[in-house]
């Protein structure tokens, strides 16, 4: 398994979109490396997460074919938890 870490600067902005803005990565398969017996396929399994997010990446990442160009859009969402909260049960 390969991890690779991207951290932005807490100010940046991305305010371009689209395949030439962002992060680009070629990837070597190295398919001769492959052994037949143990690997079921050929190519990777992507997965991109919060840093404080344990990598889930057999069940909530995707697989990338070798040959192929993929994208992937990621979208921020921010979720907090009201630690404080009662509720009256009627």
């Amino acid at each position: 398994m390969l991890c690779i870490e991207k951290r932005l600067a807490t100010s940046a902005r991305i305010v371009t979109t689209g395949e030439y803005y962002g992060l680009t990565m070629k990837l070597n398969t190295e398919i001769d490396e492959y052994y037949a017996k143990i690997a079921e396929a050929v190519g990777f399994k992507v997965l991109i997460h919060a840093k404080d997010e344990f990598p889930l990446v057999d069940s909530n990442g995707f697989s990338v074919m070798p040959g192929v160009t993929t994208f992937a859009a990621i979208k921020k969402h921010k979720v907090t938890n009201v630690n404080n909260l009662k509720v009256k049960l009627k």
